[in-house]
């Protein structure tokens, strides 16, 4: 239903505003390894001493597939690119949101859109912990979803 939609290149420039280029590997806010724009460390995949932006933009742009896939396989009902935009970055950022996604579906497009605010957490000692910074991206996500707003001032 959504097969023809791709990632816009606003999204790409918001997902990489968000993100920040890291040339060098780092351990973000969930203690996870990431580096290039946001790219978590997978299993079996041997992190980089450092990294291009160029070679960080492939890899980006691999990862953003991946989340589209996601967000094709889980959504069923039309989207608009900016819909599905924002649904691409929250699965790109912290997976799909299944109670947002099943809202969506059934044609509660307004209470989905009020879901992007409960991903707004990070694991730190065990618990889960509201985190600024992912306050102010799925408010900015929301925006995109809501009224095609892709701010990614922070």
């Amino acid at each position: 239903m959504n097969d023809e939609l791709r990632s816009s290149p606003k999204l790409i420039s918001f997902v990489c505003a968000w993100e920040k280029f890291a040339a060098k590997p780092y351990l973000d806010q969930g203690n996870l390894l990431t580096w290039g724009y946001g790219h978590l460390q997978k299993p079996g995949e041997v992190p980089p001493k450092i990294i291009t932006e160029q070679e960080a933009a492939r890899i980006m742009a691999i990862d953003l597939i991946d989340a589209e896939r996601s967000v094709k396989r889980g959504v069923t009902v039309k989207l608009t690119q900016q819909q599905f935009d924002a649904l691409v970055s929250l699965a790109f950022n912290c997976g799909e949101s299944s109670t947002l996604v099943g809202m969506i579906n059934q044609g509660w497009v307004e209470k989905g859109a009020g879901q992007f605010a409960r991903w707004n957490k990070v694991r730190v000692k065990g618990k889960l912990v509201p985190s600024n910074g992912l306050t102010k991206r799925r408010s900015a996500e929301q925006r995109i979803f809501v009224e095609g707003v892709y701010d990614s001032t922070h």
